[in-house]
């Protein structure tokens, strides 16, 4: 915060000197029907009434589509430099408030923050957030969000608005183009289609042609390159004088090369060259194709000798494009109002459905490589020359096809009570249903071996040794899959809830709100394991199912490198971890297909909880309010589906929030929002290593998704808006998160999973660790950002200017609190110039984001271990990052056409 932060400062200052000086020549922009020195109010539906957000004791972040084209929040990502407490990962599309959010990809794991369109709930924010000319205003409600809700929002909610029809004809174009081949086209018509029936209809096509990072080998660039369209339509009528009825329905489709899923960053570190490396769990190593003793290498691009990304971080190598796909995708959601006599009965629901998939050439921690094949020698034929022993030719690539279809439906009914009494209150009740699946392949399509894999005979003892003649041959693998997974879920959400309000004087009110709710998940799993080389085979990981194995490069017994077999471990998982049906969530024994070798099994749970909120404001005057507020909060159960856990249930979190805030408007002119909280954090779900105790005596190490006792997030959040002089706007928004686990001291119980003792994956030299006071993940401990706009009025039209400065922490990627799980705190400079043409009639605008092209981490570290799994007490640990875009620049031409 330091030469940029002091230019940005000046060029406000010149801003301001402009204005003093030249006030003359300046007039009130027309037609706004507000004083230019003015702060006017803003709308919010946070408690499901329409307020003025000053006056609405909760936390609350709110975005109109004018004040979106002013600053230039475009993204998700965008809008969380704005949003205290708040941040989101691109790549998982996971957000999360104060710290708190959905920690793994596991679609049975719900989301930390609820988002919703019109009232309809949505389980994937990024599906909600699309560009101004769609969305007429956007909220973002921290601390939980127990009581009114809809799907229980433990950390928060985002409430998204769409612009809804008008009942005057309204025609409008946008046209934007930008560096790395940027055009995007947005078109939207509306209007009456007779007496009370409005409409709208709107589509926009956005493309991006060129990549962030560039593939060296020759492929096509990738991150940031997409091509989506949507298309929306809508209607708003009056059915009789005391009815309404509002519906929207959109498709929506995408093919790229960006976006969640997609490459969003780099690994700078060279890379490692073990043929069984720490990075490469399930097969060999693609990148000890480099190391001087590969033989007979074959490569796309004879120039690459390791990572590309050592001399420039945008550029990689691969031989296999990346493919980001979004297919039958589409929504329609509804709202049928009628008032009543001092009450209105709503009834909001909704139906959408997508499948998303991403096709890619796995490089774990980013060692992809150009690399097709290579050969490693064998202790008796060293140069690979001689006729026999035949040296091991191995094909690196591994494709990974990752498929994620869902489909939901909810339905609520409220009843709220609309007189101007000192009585306020609502009620309601609400349902949801939802199905999803998620089969993920992973596949050496080049290396005959995995297409016939062996199996141990039976379960190995620990410390004991295989013999080739303890194996027999596996189920034919014929799609070579390394790796198979996929679950049917459904989820079922029951809810009822109220709220009260009570004005006992003037100037105190008093709020209660109860709300109770039952959860049910159920469905079923399937898994397959198969492994050619790699760490799983050669080092500890194995002795989780029980197999010790000789450090050497004959694998299990099979002598000589030629004879290498593929190793299906799935008959291992099953019967070690998978059989017992009374662990909690297994509801059927594991079950392996004789023909497709896949195994299967029925998994569930319940979970239910009584949440609610109790607060108490003050309003001595019309321009002040102060409030204290309590609110619990609470996320279903979740099911570590696909994996065969031993115990795949997750008990449900719950949350007890403490807030103190005050809302104050001094005159006309300067809004200031401030808010305490502290929140106490119950049984938050995470997937960890663990170390499990053996029948036989010692641990092995498991990957479990468990629950971590307790943790706190506390701070301050601080926002403001003040316009000093007419046509000149200041903006800032700030918040501090201390966030810690506070689990007891790490002990260890016989026969049971060490009780607040976890592994750090990456690092497991340091054995089992407490975490108590270490950070949560995503939550950086500081995030400020502050914008300036000003507006010169001239007789065509009005000239604004804007800048944003952000800075934010250094934040963990995980559990832990060594220095290699952070990134770097960082800062970003945007610019943007907007024309705006007498009469509103057009617009445009000219932008630059991330001008001075720093790096910009969204998310903690990915830190990954690196070494010869052979010997695994000795390794280095690198990191790699998720990143935001370069700096791009660009411009938007906006039309109305009426």
């Amino acid at each position: 915060m330091t030469k940029k932060f002091l230019l940005l400062t000046c060029a406000v200052g010149a801003m301001a000197g402009v204005s003093a000086a030249g006030s003359a020549s300046a007039q009130q922009a027309p037609g706004n029907g507000q004083s230019a020195t003015e702060v006017g109010a803003v709308i919010v539906t946070a408690e499901k009434r329409e307020a003025n957000l000053q006056k609405v004791p909760i936390a609350v972040t709110a975005f109109t589509a004018k004040e979106r084209d002013t600053i230039g929040i475009e993204t998700l990502q965008d809008m969380t430099n704005f949003a205290p407490g708040m941040t989101y990962t691109s790549t998982t599309d996971h957000l999360y408030v104060r710290g708190v959010g959905r920690q793994s990809i596991n679609l049975a794991a719900d989301a930390g923050v609820a988002s919703y369109t019109d009232g309809f709930y949505n389980p994937d924010p990024v599906l909600i957030i699309l560009p101004p000319m769609f969305i007429g205003s956007t909220e973002v409600l921290r601390g939980p969000q127990g009581t009114l809700q809809g799907r229980n929002g433990i950390a928060g909610a985002l409430l998204v608005d769409s612009r809804k029809p008008t009942s005057t004809p309204y025609a409008e174009g946008r046209v934007t183009v930008g560096n790395y081949g940027v055009n995007n086209y947005e078109a939207a018509i509306s209007g009456p289609l007779a007496d009370g029936l409005n409409f709208r209809v709107a589509a926009f096509d956005e493309n991006q042609d060129q990549g962030y990072f560039t593939n060296v080998a020759g492929g096509p660039s990738e991150s940031g390159l997409i091509h989506t369209w949507y298309i929306e339509a809508m209607v708003d009528a009056k059915l009789g004088d005391n009815t309404d009825f509002f519906a929207k329905i959109f498709t929506f489709g995408n093919n790229s090369r960006g976006g969640p899923g997609a490459r969003a960053g780099w690994a700078q570190a060279p890379y490692s060259e073990f043929v069984n490396d720490d990075t490469s769990i399930l097969s060999f190593n693609p990148a000890a194709g480099y190391a001087p003793g590969a033989l007979n290498l074959m490569q796309t691009n004879p120039n690459i000798h390791g990572n590309p990304a050592t001399a420039n971080p945008y550029d990689f190598s691969g031989n296999f494009p990346l493919q980001v796909k979004n297919h039958d995708d589409g929504d329609i959601n509804y709202v049928l109002t009628h008032h009543f006599p001092g009450m209105d009965l709503k009834y909001t629901g909704g139906y959408q459905q997508y499948t998303y998939q991403t096709i890619q050439s796995s490089g774990t921690f980013g060692q992809q490589t150009d690399i097709n094949s290579f050969e490693e020698p064998d202790a008796a034929n060293p140069t690979c020359a001689a006729a026999a022993p035949k040296c091991l030719t191995i094909y690196p690539t591994v494709v990974t096809n990752y498929i994620q279809s869902d489909a939901w439906y909810s339905h609520e009914v409220t009843l709220a009570s609309t007189d101007h009494g000192p009585f306020q209150w609502i009620g309601g009740l609400y349902y949801y249903h939802e199905l999803f699946s998620n089969p993920v392949y992973a596949n050496m399509p080049d290396q005959n071996e995995v297409a016939t894999p062996y199996q141990y005979a039976g379960l190995f003892t620990p410390g004991g040794t295989g013999p080739l003649d303890a194996f027999t041959q596996a189920p034919a693998d014929p799609n070579r899959n390394l790796y198979y997974s996929n679950y049917h879920i459904q989820d079922e959400s029951k809810a009822v809830f109220g709220q009260v309000d009570y004005k006992i004087t003037d100037t105190l009110k008093l709020t209660g709100g109860l709300r109770y709710t039952s959860d049910h998940k159920w469905g079923d799993e399937e898994y397959r394991l198969v492994t050619f080389g790699g760490s799983v085979i050669s080092g500890t990981p194995l002795s989780a199912f029980g197999i010790n194995n000789p450090a050497d490069s004959g694998l299990l017994g099979f002598a000589g490198n030629s004879t290498i077999p593929a190793i299906d471990l799935t008959n291992q998982l099953c019967n070690a971890t998978a059989t017992p049906v009374g662990n909690k969530g297994v509801q059927s024994a594991c079950v392996i297909n004789s023909t497709t070798g896949i195994a299967s099994r029925l998994i569930g749970g319940t979970s239910s909880a009584v949440t609610g909120t109790a607060g108490i404001e003050w309003t001595p005057d019309s321009s002040t309010l102060a409030y204290a507020r309590y609110s619990r909060g609470y996320k279903e159960l979740g099911l570590n589906a696909g994996s065969l856990a031993s115990t795949p249930y997750i008990a449900p979190e719950t949350m007890d929030d403490y807030e103190l805030g005050y809302k104050k408007t001094f005159g006309r002119n300067l809004v200031v929002d401030l808010d305490l909280f502290y929140e106490n954090y119950v049984n938050a779900q995470f997937p960890v290593e663990v170390d499990v105790p053996l029948a036989a005596g010692g641990f092995s190490k498991d990957s479990e998704f468990l629950n971590i006792p307790l943790s706190r997030s506390d701070g301050v959040e601080l926002e403001t808006i003040w316009t000093p002089i007419d046509h000149l706007q200041l903006l800032v928004s700030y918040s501090f998160d201390d966030t810690a686990f506070e689990t007891k001291a790490c002990h260890s119980t016989t026969g049971t999973v060490a009780q607040g003792c976890y592994l750090d994956v990456v690092n497991p030299n340091l054995g089992t660790q407490s975490i108590r006071g270490d950070e949560l993940p995503n939550a950086p401990k500081n995030k400020v950002s502050f914008n300036a706009n000003y507006t010169f009025v001239f007789d065509k039209g009005d000239l604004t200017l804007s800048g944003t400065y952000m800075w934010r922490d250094k934040q963990s990627g995980g559990i832990f609190g060594q220095s290699y799980w952070y990134s770097p705190s960082w800062d970003q400079t945007d610019l943007r110039v907007t024309w705006r043409g007498t009469g509103d009639r057009y617009e445009i605008i000219a932008f630059g984001r991330n001008v001075f092209n720093g790096a910009g981490y969204p998310s903690g570290a990915v830190p990954y271990q690196a070494g010869d799994a052979t010997n695994p007490s000795v390794y280095t640990i690198d990191k790699a990052y998720v990143t935001n875009p370069p700096a791009v620049y660009g411009m938007e031409f906006h039309y109305k056409f009426f």
